[in-house]
């Protein structure tokens, strides 16, 4: 289950962030947007020492994607050595940018021309674009 958690967290967070941003504010947006990256980057953590420790692979089947005749398409996640390292390591450049970004940069500065409800646009779509890594 942590192996399908870590990379479905950043797409929760963007859902809740593009349907109720408003209702939170900047710092409930921030708060969301950290909180969900953080226990993301904990779960590659913990799926990265769970991988390390038994020097195996984990394979999980999500189900089928297409299903043709000839051509049947899954979509699986495979989690071996490399592709946990990847994981930890985008998730944490991820979490940095996040805190550094959205704490002290550009979310607290006051813009004449990029205020309001386009800052909690920003977060949405930097929150999205987090879920495609």
């Amino acid at each position: 289950m942590v192996c399908v958690l870590f990379s479905i967290l950043p797409f929760l967070s963007f859902f809740f962030l593009g349907f109720f941003a408003r209702f939170f504010g900047r710092f409930g947006s921030v708060f969301i947007g950290c909180f969900f990256m953080l226990v993301s980057f904990v779960f590659s953590g913990v799926l990265f020492f769970m991988v390390l420790n038994s020097c195996n692979f984990y394979y999980v089947n999500l189900g089928v994607w297409l299903y043709s005749e000839f051509l049947f398409v899954f979509w699986e996640f495979l989690f071996d050595s490399l592709s946990c390292v990847m994981c930890l390591v985008v998730c944490s450049i991820s979490l940095c940018v996040h805190f550094k970004f959205f704490s002290i940069g550009f979310i607290y500065k006051k813009s004449k021309f990029f205020n309001g409800i386009f800052k909690l646009f920003f977060i949405c779509v930097f929150v999205f674009f987090n879920f495609f890594l």
